[in-house]
This record gives structure tokens, sequence and C-alpha cells, in this order.
């Protein structure tokens, strides 16, 4: 039986199974094809579902395609196949089940374990949709079977580890992923283990979507000029098929002139026009013209990223590496605008397709080693992306941990369990790095921090020293803060008194059965109120 990975983008599916001795194989058609598009059709009600390249091949046709389901799921914008409505989940289905025969069918072996990346802005429901439809289609509906063997990754994470980043001693990096949308993620990497998505962002409007429509908007313009009676901007809103046909040509332009100087448009007979013309498309580009026509998109994408770094409080010298994701990756434009603004390297050393699906095997790799679960298949938490917002951020909530020597052990254990619940704790012996000077960057995380907890214990509330001086930076940020801000919580380790300039806000007491509960409670309630 096979361990699988599956990428469901938005544009095409991505399958990795895993060989015998633990490698990644990417899964091929009988054409010799890496991966199928995320399209599924029907000419009506009880008829064929067609999925892959051939419901690519109806784009343009009636009933439209069902395609781009992860943008139509984040929108919750309706979803029809053959005319008729459907569920995300039904479209996901067929994706899945599409993949599944893909496998049976090339190492003529069942399917073990599952691991299906997702993006990190994915929420709860929407990873419950994934859920609902992998259970169906790998496990027969049964989810006491797929509890041990259905699993999520997030994209950035799988991308990250595909690359294997060598330097994993806290330092940050930017998961840069241009695919049919934009979407930039910040990581963080300690000590050698997996990957913390400390921020994420992103453009559902900036992606390649957008470059193939600004495309197919030029042809249309250029089709006009040489006397074809067709109406911009009605095409776009209300003749769907045309108009998707005039998408898919200006996609194909995108990936030609990603690796050429030049490229053709050609395509006879492609539709009529409004007088039953028939439309002959004939036009040629220059990678030149491509560049000044994207390049204000590709501009907004490097505004976005920089506006997560200052939501994150990181400057651009603090990253390690971008690392590109995501086919529009390629266009070169792509690479050379960051180079002109990151000075760390600009890593496109593996095809930007396969990443993410390519690091989700490896997850599987390791599992399949230690016998252990990653990731469970409907997450306890998940960030949120606000498609109404044009640039969305979305980061863990920043807890400083302010601590005397003597509780370093007790407040070492809350910093573990406080990460594992989502957080993004800081203590100086968990995030301090060889070299740094240490009081700068203890006042520095004081002061970027969402919430300052003050432990203390009887053998801590009289210590003198440095212990001090962040507690007196706390409270004169705390003072800046609009008034009912929750930022300093004193948190008793042990029982004693509460220190005096501490009263004026209400401890929690880790002593207590329900000491920890209510902590968390909290800082959820100061996250929802961010």
């Amino acid at each position: 039986m096979k361990n699988i990975a599956i990428h469901i983008g938005s544009t095409n599916v991505r399958v990795f199974y895993i060989s015998d001795s633990g490698s990644p194989i990417q899964i091929r058609d009988e054409k010799n094809r890496g991966f199928f598009p995320s399209v599924v059709w029907s000419s009506g009600p009880g008829a064929e579902r067609l999925v892959g390249y051939k419901a690519a091949a109806r784009i343009g046709t009636r009933p439209l395609a069902a395609a781009d389901i992860k943008r139509s799921m984040t929108h919750g914008q309706p979803i029809t196949v053959g005319g008729l409505p459907v569920t995300p989940a039904e479209v996901l289905a067929e994706l899945l089940m599409h993949a599944r025969r893909l496998v049976e069918t090339s190492t003529n072996d069942s399917v073990n374990r599952v691991v299906i990346s997702t993006p990190a802005y994915f929420t709860a429901a929407d990873k419950n949709v994934v859920y609902v439809a992998a259970v169906s289609v790998f496990f027969e509906g049964e989810e006491s079977v797929a509890r041990d063997r259905l699993f999520f990754d997030l994209d950035p994470i799988a991308a990250e580890r595909a690359y294997g980043s060598e330097h994993r001693d806290g330092r940050f990096f930017l998961v840069y992923d241009f695919g049919s949308t934009f979407d930039v993620a910040l990581l963080r990497v300690l000590h050698g283990s997996e990957p913390q998505i400390f921020s994420i962002g992103g453009d559902f409007e900036g992606g390649g979507e957008s470059v193939d429509t600004r495309v197919a908007s030029l042809i249309l313009d250029r089709l006009i000029e040489s006397g074809y009676n067709l109406t911009p901007g009605i095409l776009e809103r209300e003749d769907s098929s045309r108009w998707q046909i005039l998408k898919k040509l200006g996609e194909d332009a995108k990936i030609q002139l990603s690796t050429e100087t030049q490229c053709s448009v050609v395509k006879q007979c492609a539709f009529t026009d409004n007088s039953g013309e028939p439309v002959d498309i004939d036009i040629s580009f220059t990678r030149e013209d491509f560049e000044a026509l994207i390049g204000d998109i590709i501009d907004a994408t490097i505004q976005t990223t920089l506006d997560l770094l200052n939501n994150s409080a990181i400057v651009k010298k603090d990253i390690a590496r971008v690392l590109l994701v995501g086919g529009g990756s390629r266009i070169p434009i792509v690479a050379r605008t960051l180079r002109a603004v990151f000075s760390c390297p600009i890593s496109l050393d593996i095809d930007p397709d396969f990443v993410i699906a390519r690091g989700a095997a490896l997850n599987s790799v390791l599992r399949e080693a230690t016998g252990e679960a990653v990731a469970n298949p409907v997450p306890r938490r998940s960030e949120t992306f606000d498609s109404s917002r044009r640039h969305a951020t979305v980061r863990a909530l920043r807890v400083f941990l302010c601590h005397a020597s003597a509780d370093k052990s007790r407040v070492r254990d809350l910093y573990q369990r406080l990460q594992n619940d989502g957080f993004e704790p800081w203590l100086d012996v968990e995030n301090l790095l060889p070299g740094q000077e240490w009081e700068p960057e203890i006042i520095k995380a004081v002061k970027s921090s969402d919430v300052v907890l003050v432990c203390f214990s009887p053998s801590s509330i009289t210590k003198h020293g440095f212990v001090q001086k962040e507690i007196k930076t706390a409270l004169d940020v705390a003072d800046e803060k609009l008034p009912g801000t929750i930022f300093i919580i004193p948190t008793m380790l042990e029982q004693c008194a509460v220190p005096e300039r501490l009263q004026r806000w209400q401890w929690v007491s880790l002593i207590e059965r329900n000491g920890y509960d209510r902590l968390i409670k909290t800082l959820r309630m100061r996250k929802e109120a961010m």
C-alpha cells in the first residue's frame, strides 16, 4: 500500500507517492504528464463528469466547467457542474477520486496514508470540506479508519520542507507563492524543528489569475482594433464562455513568456463575435511587452510582502531566504524584482509547480519513519484570511514571558504549552541567538509583544535584576495602550502575594486546576480583539 501526498492547487492537482526506499515519486499519467487540471465538467444532469484534462478541454463551452475550487470556497461563490449547483466537497471528491485512480493505475497498488496540503489561510471549516471529501474517496466514509491515515499539511511549511533550509537556527524565511492567487508566509525555524508560521498575508486578486486576466484583456483589445465586433467589459461580465477562452489563451501566453522572449497566440475560429463572424486569433507578444503589462501586479505583491514584515515587526535584513512557489514565480520579473528588494538568496531551485506536493510527501516519509502524526485530520485551530481586504495579514499572538531566573524551568514548560496551543511565545533562552545583545533584544521583544505574562513566585517577587527592567518596560507600554486593552497578565507560578505594582490587573494562578484554561481563554480574547 502506498503513502501519498496531494496538493490541490487552484489550477492543477499534483500527486506524489512514497517509494519503498522512502523517496517521493511524482505520479504521471499515461502521457507522462505530472499533474492534471483542477477542473470538473459535465454536459448536464445525470451525465458523466469529466475531470482533469478532459474537463479542461471543455473550458469555454456550456455548461461552464467548475474550476478554481479554492477561490470559490473562500469567496463563498456558487459552484455548478452540468448546470446544477454542487457543493465544494463534491467537486473536491471528483478531483481526489481522479488522483486516487492515477495512483492505483501508476503503482498497481492501493492507498494507505494520505497527506493533503492546504493554504495557510484555510479556516477549520475550509479544511473540514477537504476532510469530508477525502474520507469519502479514500476511506469509504469511515472516519474511524481515516483518523490514523488522513493528515493535513500547510502549503508554506511543505514548501520549506522541500527546500530543506540548512539554517534551522531561529531564522526567518519568506515563502512567496505566486500561484493563481498571491500568498506570502513568514516562517521561523527553531532548533531543527518543523517551521512555524509566524504570519501570513496575500492578495486574492493579485496572483497569476490577475496576470491571465490582464493578458486576456490585451488580446481582446487587439481583436477589437483589428475590426471584430466585440465589447470590452461586457464580455468579461456577461459572456463567461468566450471570456474563459481568452483567459486560457492569456494563461498559455504567460507560461510561454516565462521561458521565452516572445510568443504567438494563435487560435482559429476561437468563437464568434457579436455579428456572428468567426474570430481568428493570431497575436504576437514580446516578454518586454508582457512585463510592462504586468509590472504593477508584481509591485503590488512586493508591497503586500513588505506590509507583512512591517506588521510582524520584522525588517528585511532579518530574512535569511525567500522561497519561490507557484507557477507564476517562473516569470523572470518576479525574481528580478525580489532581488532588488531583498539582499538574501531568492530560491527557485525546485520546480515551483511541484514544491508543495514534494514537501508534503517528505512529511509523509517522516511520519512513516517515526510512526507519529504531525497534523490532525481537522486541526484544533486555524488562522483566517480576510478575502474582503486587498492585503490581509494574520499572525499568531505574540506573548512575552517575563520571569526571574529562579523560575526558568517552570516558565520554559509554559513556553512549550503556549507554543503547542498556537501562540508565539518569547523566552530569552529559546529566542535569543548567539552573538545578539540580550538587553536591547529583550526590550525590543517586550515592546513588539501583544501580551506580557509577568510570571512570579515566592522566590522571585523580591528578586532584583533585569526582570525589574522588563516589568518597567511592560508597564510603560501598557500606559500607551487604549483603555480596556489586555496587555499585562500577572501569572502566579506558586502561591504568594501579587506584587504591588501589578495589583491593578486581575491575575491568574497556574497552580489552580483551571488556571491555564483561563489564561488561554484570555489570550484568545486578546487575539480576537486584534
